[in-house]
Order: C-alpha cells, then sequence, then structure tokens
C-alpha cells in the first residue's frame, strides 16, 4: 500500500479542460472525481477523450476507477488508522477486498483528496507525469506505458515518413 495527494474536483460542475489543466498542475496522470457521494479516479486519456468528444462535464466518463471514501465507522470496526495509515495496512488490505476498490480515500477537501492505494505500483500510475502526442490529432498518455520519445502508435506517419513522438504535457 501507498499514500499520496490527488487533485479532486466535482464531476457535475469540472469541464474536462478544467480537469486537464488540473492534472498538469498536479504532474500527476489521474485525479478524484466527486459526483454527489460517490467517488472514483478519471485518467488523464478519458479526460482527454471527453474534451475530444465535446462532453460538458465528467459525469458521463465511463469505467472510471471506484474509490472508497473511508469513514469512521471504518476506523472503529476494521482497525484502519486515518492518520497514520501505514501503521494498519493489513487492515487497509482488508478493506479494500471488501469494498472490492483500489484505492481508499481518507480525507477529502475542497480541491485535494488523500488516497490510499492498494500497492505501491498503482502511486506509480497515478504519480506517472501527463504525456502527450505531438502530432495530429493531439492525444494524451497518462499511464506509465508510453516514454518521452518513443513514436505514438495512434498516428499514422506524416508524408514525410514521420511519425510523432510523444512528449511531456505542458
Amino acid at each position: 500500500m501507498d499514500t499520496l495527494s490527488m487533485p479532486l474536483v466535482d464531476g457535475r460542475f469540472t469541464t474536462p479542460d478544467q480537469a486537464l489543466a488540473a492534472l498538469r498542475r498536479s504532474g500527476q496522470g489521474a485525479l478524484v472525481v466527486k459526483v454527489s457521494d460517490q467517488y472514483s479516479l478519471a485518467w488523464a486519456s478519458e479526460i482527454d477523450e471527453a474534451r475530444r468528444q465535446g462532453l460538458p462535464n465528467l459525469t458521463t466518463i465511463p469505467n472510471r476507477e471506484p474509490a472508497y471514501l473511508a469513514r469512521m465507522e471504518d476506523a472503529l470496526t476494521r482497525g484502519v488508522d486515518l492518520i497514520q495509515p501505514r501503521r494498519t495496512w493489513m487492515a487497509y488490505e482488508s478493506l479494500l477486498d471488501t469494498v472490492g476498490a483500489q484505492y481508499v480515500l481518507i480525507a477529502v477537501a475542497d480541491n485535494a483528496a488523500m488516497v490510499v492505494t492498494r500497492h505501491e505500483g498503482l502511486r506509480a500510475m497515478v504519480d506517472s507525469v501527463v504525456l502527450e502526442c505531438d502530432g495530429p490529432p493531439h492525444h494524451v498518455f497518462p499511464k506509465p506505458d508510453k516514454r518521452v520519445g518513443d513514436d505514438c502508435p495512434r498516428c499514422p506517419a506524416d508524408s514525410t515518413g514521420r511519425r510523432p513522438k510523444i512528449r511531456l504535457s505542458v
């Protein structure tokens, strides 16, 4: 397990452009989306797709990764420490198994969430910088399966044979 801070947005009132700007500011590849009392993670590629489709907000992004909001009841009945989660990592693993999630939110504020991940590799995915293709059409690669300088696998070569490259998003 691991812990990290992530941007938090209200999916009903956040446009895809605003969400991508929040990701660029944070340097992360995903953010937490709140819709009513439900929380989930949305990856940069999903948000970019919503932008390309002209969606007005983040509520209709399909297949967002669910995130469970821990409550005081979880601390009392399951033994998770909401202040120092690493002290009770086994209790968090049990909680994640029970709720069927990879992420637990232990604190939420206006624009940030403290998140516990099931394992360190999930943090690495979230902490991956946002990468984008430098050619038309513009699109992003949020998960760490691409590196700066790689050829874009989605775009065809231009008339000179050059394929668009992956670069850091600015």
